[in-house]
């Protein structure tokens, strides 16, 4: 089946789509900055300032606790932001309007079996939504990869 990619990236008012992991640890988090680093030059901002290194998981963690941090990366020319607040879910932040061609869509789901594969663990794409929890995810997925699965599995929007 043909992934619809308009609908699943169809923009909604600046709501931002975010690519959520569940049930992830400190070491989950330093793999996939390794991964960011190699395959995409993925950058460190501490407090609106790019810098020069990405330093360990645990300098981000402690840095999200005095100030504003993020990890900036960019898929197809796709702008992604990874957030911090919770070892235990990861969450990357993009908007729907940057992707407006079928090669950035199929970018995105790439990053998305990367990641999956990487950590062994689902990767769903959802709207935004700073309360939720794996449930809602679950239930509000719009795609989903499984690990060991290239495939993505449309749920609808």
């Amino acid at each position: 089946m043909e992934i619809p990619w308009k609908e699943i990236f169809k923009p909604d008012c600046g709501m931002l789509l975010e690519i959520r992991v569940y049930k992830t640890s400190e070491h989950d988090y330093q793999a996939l900055l390794g991964m960011l680093v190699s395959h995409y030059n993925a950058k460190y901002v501490r407090d609106g300032v790019e810098q020069s290194d990405m330093p360990d998981y645990r300098v981000i963690d402690e840095d999200n606790d005095q100030i504003s941090v993020l990890v900036r990366f960019f898929v197809a020319g796709v702008r992604i932001h990874v957030w911090f607040g919770d070892d235990a879910q990861m969450n990357l932040d993009l908007l729907p309007e940057d992707i407006d061609s079928p090669e950035k869509a199929k970018g995105i789901f790439q990053l998305m079996r990367e990641i999956s594969g990487l950590l062994d663990k689902r990767v769903l794409l959802t709207m935004e939504n700073a309360s939720a929890d794996q449930k809602w995810s679950e239930q509000h997925a719009i795609c989903s990869i499984n690990p060991g699965d290239a495939a993505v599995t449309y749920h609808g929007i």
